[in-house]
């Protein structure tokens, strides 16, 4: 797992269950101002700019939350970003998508520069655990995936969601609204809208189109909460994903 924040103007990420092919486990806590992870042990990590830059600097992160352009190398696992996220456009190795559990505690949206957010649990074997770096939480081995639920979800987002012309591949859940822009949105698994606080889901443009006639059970799990049933009544419990001392 990777846990991004910027509470501070310092942007920190602190790694977990990740291991390079040649079994290096990188787990630990970086302080991004002085080591960008571009790479890690020789292998390509957060590369955005179109290649050319860090993906996390106080150009890129603040209190607020962080802003993430042409993405070009992106691991596969599970991420939390403590704050808003924004994502505009992928590239390289991202360009046929990113392979991403993504919990915002904030908003997310997704620029004009189409891409697609594959849920690890919604992609390919090989594309998950049989790379230079791959998450031991998501993998039983680097040729099998385990069945951690998280690994099912696309988006959870905190508040909001915006997207244009995006394309999921796993379930989608957020706090409060969705809105979509541009081309059509298409989600491959579960859209859970307005879990926190009644909203409306703004459509426009191309709209949004969801599809589950593929979803295995196993994969309509979203792993964040769960629900119990006495004399018919059917009460929602959540789970606490990450915590951290204030």
């Amino acid at each position: 797992m990777f846990f991004l924040d910027a509470s501070n103007n310092h942007p920190m990420v602190t790694i977990q269950n990740v291991k390079t092919k040649t079994g290096i486990d990188i787990s630990g806590t970086y302080d991004l101002l002085s080591n960008t992870m571009q790479t890690s042990n020789g292998y390509a990590l957060f590369q955005c700019g179109w290649g050319n830059n860090a993906c996390f600097t106080t150009s890129t992160a603040n209190k607020s939350g962080w802003t993430l352009t042409g993405i070009n190398s992106w691991p596969p696992g599970i991420y939390y970003f403590d704050g808003n996220l924004s994502i505009n456009g992928t590239t390289g190795n991202a360009s046929s998508g990113l392979i991403s559990a993504f919990f915002v505690n904030g908003s997310l949206t997704l620029g004009s520069s189409s891409s697609k957010i594959y849920a690890p649990n919604f992609s390919a074997v090989s594309s998950v655990c049989g790379g230079n770096l791959w998450p031991t939480n998501v993998c039983s081995s680097t040729t099998a995936l385990g069945s951690v639920s998280l690994a099912n979800d696309a988006v959870v987002a905190q508040t909001s969601l915006a997207a244009s012309g995006w394309t999921f591949y796993g379930n989608v859940i957020t706090g409060t609204s969705i809105s979509t822009s541009g081309a059509t949105n298409t989600i491959y698994g579960g859209l859970y809208e307005g879990q926190n606080v009644a909203s409306p889901i703004s459509i426009t443009s191309g709209g949004v189109y969801v599809n589950t006639s593929s979803v295995t059970s196993s994969q309509a799990a979203t792993g964040i909460g769960s629900t119990s049933t006495v004399s018919g009544s059917t009460t929602y419990s959540a789970t606490a994903i990450w915590a951290k001392y204030l």
